[in-house]
């Protein structure tokens, strides 16, 4: 079993940073690692620091992206677990269990199979047919799904995309338009931010409160 050492990873911070995978970050993600070695990892102080955000909720958004990043994973990988791939995949998987909606089947199967791996528990149910499935959510892999143009009219049922002020790309389902067929209600369906709902402001653009 690796030791931890005071910084919470299985190298010491020294160690850390003259690896090649902490050089292979940028100048600023290298210091929002410092900043989360510093700060026992409180994530959002560290992406304010790193990124000079204005808003601690969009610092919350964004240090979901920056954890997301194939290289700063690799980093926070070696620090935390020494690369050890398994770990990082069921850290992973205790988030999509915090993430997951309460007795949902998606919570359920990603508890067993972390019971499975973490505690050997063998899921009895994994082979049973579901009484009631969950309706799947649509995604842009299955449905098409429509740039939003304000100019535009759209029929009920349509579904469209649009980009917030962060970036962040939200997926909505119109089910309301008024007489030009311009939408008056769209419900969010599927969004990059999490959790975060578009709503349509005074041009109908599909937004997100900040």
């Amino acid at each position: 079993m690796a030791t931890i050492t005071e910084g919470g990873g299985v190298i010491t911070a020294a160690e850390f940073q003259q690896s090649a995978k902490y050089r292979a970050c940028s100048e600023k993600q290298r210091l929002w690692l410092d900043t989360l070695l510093q700060n026992g990892f409180d994530y959002i102080h560290a992406t304010c620091a790193a990124f000079d955000m204005k808003s601690v909720r969009n610092a919350a958004i964004y240090s979901y992206s920056v954890r997301r990043s194939p290289i700063v994973r690799a980093a926070l990988n070696l620090f935390l677990h020494g690369g050890d791939e398994r770990a990082v995949f069921i850290e992973d998987l205790k988030d999509s269990i915090r993430r997951s909606k309460p007795g949902s089947t998606a919570r359920l199967r990603a508890q067993a199979l972390y019971a499975s791996m973490v505690f050997k528990v063998k899921d009895e149910a994994a082979n049973e047919p579901d009484d009631a499935e969950e309706p799947a959510i649509p995604t842009a892999r299955k449905i098409e799904v429509l740039p939003y143009d304000a100019m535009k009219a759209y029929k009920v049922g349509a579904f469209v995309s649009d980009k917030d002020a962060t970036g962040a790309l939200h997926v909505g389902q119109v089910t309301a338009i008024n007489a030009n067929g311009r939408p008056t209600q769209v419900v969010a369906v599927k969004s990059t931010a999490d959790g975060q709902q578009p709503i349509l402001n005074a041009t109908g653009q599909a937004t997100r409160e900040l």
